[in-house]
């Protein structure tokens, strides 16, 4: 059993061909058919909340791509946050994505385009300057940093200004230079690109492209984020080289605000980006995707059940409750491993109603507080149903069976007729095989979660 599901295995041309559980294909072949249009070379942000599966899209979107016949370099700038700068990082995925080009002539650009980089990098902390010099004009500095930078800026003498002038104009040289020969090496890369294996192939060499993914920028520490989106903007913009930056922009503002004390990091980062694209939300007809993928994840992470009718159940009631609060990927994947730990931790002699389990399993992860009220036997039926949002529900997610099963272990004694007490008993009472009191069914599920217990084999 595994706590978590394998990542998915895509190949690097695969494309969306045998991995898309999702449905995004169509909507990742609407966007590779934007960025072939493109005369230009922008920088676009592939925006989606934490945990939404754009990392699986853009691995399957870098493939389809390929299939198109177009050069792409795929960058985790989480994997690289541990440098100094960006700069670095950036140039040396570049150079890596040419490695193993048998062309004429790549040799030449590889080495050229390895020099003016070395050239940069030597330049790097007057381009820092700069770009504080930047952020100054547009406000975007504490006064008290504005400050200093002025005590320093006064404190140079004549000479020394002299040479930091003529160090200026070397430095804007490498930079030039920097970039014309990665326009070079860009450029041969996509037009040396194979032709590909899907239909829509772009008909001549110039509509191919060279794609430059950045995954997981929001992920980054803030310091690494920004510098590297500093450096794309200042250093790498060229037009032979597309960036796709996937990203939480919200949370990217929230980096901005922080570390630069402005008030709208969401207005800062338009400087950085020229288009959007939001990654899409399914919608109802697409709803089963998530049923499919909590499927799927049980599969992946071989729980062991020795009810699979139990699991299924739980499986339904889970979707209800994922559709309702929509939940994450990763969100969903958490609750999936806590699903799988109380199976293992339980067999046949253990009291296991699926609507608790999976009410249960999913209110640890989105209400921790109800929860807490749930473990310790306070969790009352009125706040329980609400927990459950059961109007919500649609389809057929179990949602009676959840209701009823929820209401008979919560509600009091007032709250239940004597004829609805009997009905509710007559599908909800096992508790009872087990020497389990009915207001003890919900504390005894939670158990089963936090704290692996079992009743002792008789």
């Amino acid at each position: 059993m595994r706590l978590a599901p394998p990542s998915l295995a895509i190949g690097p041309d695969e494309g969306f061909e045998k991995t898309d559980l999702f449905g995004y294909k169509a909507f990742g072949q609407r966007f590779a058919d934007i960025v072939e249009a493109l005369d230009s070379a922008p920088v676009i942000v592939l925006d989606g909340a934490w945990g939404s599966g754009k990392t699986t899209f853009t691995q399957q979107w870098a493939g389809l791509l390929r299939q198109r016949g177009h050069a792409v370099v795929q960058f985790d700038a989480f994997a690289n946050d541990y440098q100094d700068d960006a700069f670095v990082a950036l140039a040396g995925a570049i150079h890596a994505c040419s490695k193993d080009e048998k062309l004429e002539g790549i040799e030449k650009l590889k080495a050229s385009f390895l020099e003016s980089a070395a050239r940069v990098t030597k330049a790097l902390p007057s381009i820092a300057t700069r770009i504080v010099v930047s952020l100054v004009t547009q406000g975007a500095l504490p006064s008290s940093a504005v400050s200093k930078l002025v005590e320093s800026i006064e404190s140079v003498n004549s000479s020394q200004l002299e040479k930091r002038i003529v160090k200026a104009d070397e430095n804007t040289k490498a930079v030039s230079e920097f970039r014309e020969r990665l326009s070079e090496l860009a450029r041969k890369l996509a037009q040396s690109t194979t032709s590909g294996t899907e239909e829509t192939v772009p008909p001549d060499k110039a509509k191919q492209k060279f794609v430059f993914i950045v995954d997981e920028l929001d992920r980054c520490k803030p310091t690494f984020a920004l510098n590297l989106l500093e450096r794309i903007k200042h250093l790498f913009s060229v037009d032979e080289v597309i960036f796709v930056l996937v990203a939480h922009l919200p949370q990217l503002a929230r980096m901005v605000e922080k570390e630069y004390g402005v008030d709208s990091g969401a207005l800062y980062l338009e400087k950085f980006h020229h288009l959007r694209v939001t990654l899409p939300v399914p919608d109802e007809r697409r709803q089963r995707h998530r049923l499919e993928y909590l499927n799927h994840l049980f599969k992946k992470m071989a729980v062991r059940i020795d009810e699979p009718r139990l699991l299924e159940l739980v499986t339904n009631q889970l979707w209800g409750l994922a559709e309702t609060y929509d939940l994450p990927l990763r969100t969903l994947e958490r609750v999936a491993g806590t699903v799988a730990l109380v199976c293992a931790a339980t067999n046949r002699r253990c009291f296991r109603l699926p609507p608790l389990i999976s009410g249960l399993c999913v209110m640890r992860v989105v209400a921790p507080g109800t929860y807490g009220q749930a473990r310790t036997g306070h969790l009352d039926m009125n706040d329980a149903l609400k927990f459950l949002r059961l109007d919500e529900w649609s389809g057929d997610m179990s949602k009676d069976s959840m209701k009823s099963a929820w209401k008979y272990a919560t509600a009091t004694e007032k709250e239940l007729s004597g004829q609805e007490w009997q009905r509710l008993h007559s599908l909800h009472g096992s508790a009872a095989l087990f020497d389990i009191e009915r207001t003890d069914m919900v504390k005894v599920t939670c158990r089963y979660i936090d704290d692996f217990w079992q009743p002792e084999s008789g």
